[in-house]
């Protein structure tokens, strides 16, 4: 079995899931997901005509392997540890890690209960090597955990990369082995829709940032609409397509 997870771009309902059924469907969508930024006239784009799959049922049928999605909205990287934790996982499973926002973080009370925390709003409260030095704590764990127990672990970046803002780059990221990572772990998944866009990771004078994709989005062009519209800041379903079959081709090598 595969087990998937990660934030709002690989959950079982997301912006496209909603707009699906606010849509097409005439019913209120479930959740936060009431209101979308990009869809207030919806005669700009061409909505999907059935329900949308996401990216962990493509990958599932494309291997023919069963599925248990445990992707959160909002989810952190301290979370998805916590998740893997808990899960029902077991030896010679796989599972695929879909990494978010490095700035998100989840903490415990003290009634056991977990409490979600976003990324700060203001840009000078944050603290990028921070981060940085939290995310490969995290994934070094989900790295352990799965070598551990016999579950074949897979690392993917989506709108984020391992090293976010800051080109410093915590040394334990060298012990998750790069055979591990579907993609180069300096790119994500983001870049991969607009190559013409975003620069070549190879290029050495060029760095991702995470605000880059925000840019992009905002463009407006060709590839925002073909792989994000009619969703803000999720991909539609050609994204999701796209992310899966990039997936499917980095477990299958």
């Amino acid at each position: 079995m595969i087990y998937f997870y990660g934030a709002s771009f690989s959950t079982e309902y997301s912006e496209l899931e909603a707009i699906y059924d606010k849509f097409i469907c005439n019913k209120m969508p479930k959740g936060d997901w009431g209101y979308s930024k990009k869809t207030h006239d919806p005669s700009r784009y061409i909505l999907p005509k059935s329900p949308p799959k996401n990216y962990p049922q493509l990958i599932s049928e494309a291997l023919g392997i069963a599925y248990k999605n445990c992707s959160i909205n909002g989810s952190s990287h301290t979370s998805m540890l916590d998740q893997l934790c808990k899960s029902n996982i077991k030896s010679g499973d796989h599972a695929i890690f879909s990494l978010t926002s490095p700035a998100r973080d989840m903490y415990y009370a003290e009634d056991t209960s977990t409490v979600d925390l976003d990324a700060p709003s203001d840009p000078d409260e944050m603290n990028d090597v921070q981060y940085n030095w939290k995310s490969a704590m995290c994934c070094f764990g989900m790295y352990s955990f799965c070598v551990q127990n016999n579950i074949t672990p897979w690392f993917i970046n989506t709108m984020n990369v391992a090293h976010y803002k800051t080109e410093w780059s915590h040394p334990l990221w060298g012990q998750i082995p790069d055979k591990h990572w579907i993609i180069d772990k300096h790119s994500c998944v983001i870049e991969l829709f607009d190559k013409e866009y975003f620069c070549s990771s190879n290029d050495e004078e060029y760095q991702y940032r995470n605000d880059d994709w925000t840019k992009w989005i905002d463009t407006d062009n060709i590839n925002v609409h073909k792989y994000m519209r009619p969703c803000y800041v999720h991909p539609n379903q050609q994204g999701r397509q796209l992310i899966a079959d990039i997936i499917v081709e980095g477990i299958e090598k």
